[in-house]
């Protein structure tokens, strides 16, 4: 199997933690110790995006994550715990985050294929 990656930059304003975007979900990465810490820091930041996704007030934006979130556990056997918060986008209103980034960066990987 080969894989093509793209990484974009963006500049200023940047989350807490690392975010991530699939064509199926909206993730956040909590990474530490203890693993409950790995958790909350995910739950959060997932939080911080509903917010910012949906326009949100942080309660509003906690509830609906309570209701939706996964949280596999990605790492327990390093240093620290990484716990990955994830969100499925086929349950939400279709949002764009980083003004349409993954969206951009997709059509932009179909040409190097």
């Amino acid at each position: 199997m080969n894989s093509t990656i793209i990484v974009e930059l963006i500049k200023g304003g940047a989350p807490a933690w690392p975010r991530l975007e699939t064509d199926t979900h909206w993730m956040a990465v909590g990474s530490s110790r203890p693993m409950e810490d790995s958790w909350r820091i995910g739950q959060v930041e997932m939080v911080h995006w509903f917010g910012e996704l949906f326009g949100l007030h942080r309660m509003d934006a906690y509830q609906l994550l309570t209701q939706t979130a996964l949280a596999p556990i990605a790492n327990a056997v390093d240093a620290n715990y990484s716990v990955v918060v994830k969100a499925a986008k086929a349950l939400f209103p279709t949002a764009a985050a980083y003004d349409g980034l993954h969206a951009d960066l997709r059509n932009r990987s179909t040409q190097l294929i």
